[in-house]
């Protein structure tokens, strides 16, 4: 965990921003007065000009930098909104579907900590057949101890130093699950082989009750709940989920941040 408090000289107020895993950090307190939107989205936080942060910038918090992709009120188990979520980076289908054919476990690969997305290509690479784990990087002997764990992994290809602060784990795809990974990239989720499904849900401890476990198995009472809240007619062959969407499940340079990309806060 990474926090920093930020004190605002004239309103005495303390700004507090907590990063307890690289996906997100947690900024508090609220401060409705000073919320930009644009859109009708949430898109920046202003207190008083002597605290701002918006999407698109990189807050520092001691030596580590976040790149704030999104905002999001937070509230707590009362519904009283308290602060606010900054998001730094979203799961994406890759991270839901395609990282379990690497095999083990979500604490063996540090889920909740350091990992940050998964991708299977990138952007210098569109067309290669590969996954990429991108984590936050940090000089720590928990980091050295993970990247020689990460180093023996069977399917591990190389390490690519994105920038100061983050790390690309190139991986090839497990023989075995090569033709899985291929029907995923074309959005057939339910087609996958049985083993391939299994492995999925493992990886991430879903029951049959679950989204994850009704996706795979083109569960009828996801279609059902799907036709009526979008109103629509589904057949019982279509997918229950969107489509493998390439520009998601790839790594952009623009995910890098520039050394003198920092906010002045």
């Amino acid at each position: 965990m990474v926090s920093q408090q930020i004190e605002c000289e004239e309103s005495g107020r303390i700004v507090t921003v907590t990063s307890s895993s690289a996906r997100s950090i947690k900024l508090t307190p609220s401060f409705k007065g000073g919320e930009m939107c644009k859109n009708g989205v949430l898109n920046g936080v202003d207190y008083n000009g002597e605290f701002c942060i918006s999407v698109g910038e990189v807050l520092p918090i001691k030596r580590q930098r976040f790149m704030i992709n999104g905002i999001k009120r937070l509230v707590n188990t009362k519904g009283q909104h308290i602060g606010y979520t900054l998001i730094v980076a979203k799961l994406n289908k890759s991270s839901m579907f395609l990282f379990p054919f690497l095999n083990y476990s979500r604490p063996y690969y540090r889920w909740k900590t350091d990992f940050m997305n998964c991708f299977n290509s990138t952007e210098d690479n569109p067309n290669e057949v590969a996954l990429y784990l991108w984590y936050k990087y940090s000089a720590s002997i928990e980091m050295e101890e993970f990247e020689e764990k990460i180093k023996k992994h069977p399917q591990y290809v190389e390490t690519i130093d994105v920038d100061q602060y983050h790390v690309l784990y190139k991986f090839s795809i497990p023989t075995r699950y090569y033709e899985d990974y291929k029907l995923i990239i074309q959005g057939k989720y339910s087609r996958i082989s049985e083993i391939a499904k299994e492995r999925i849900l493992d990886f991430h401890s879903a029951k049959n009750n679950s989204p994850l476990y009704k996706i795979l198995n083109r569960d009828p009472s996801r279609r059902e709940k799907m036709e009526k809240e979008l109103d629509i007619s589904i057949s019982e062959s279509d997918e229950l989920h969107d489509p493998f969407y390439e520009e998601e499940e790839r790594y952009l340079n623009k995910y890098n941040i520039p050394a003198l990309k920092i906010s002045k806060w």
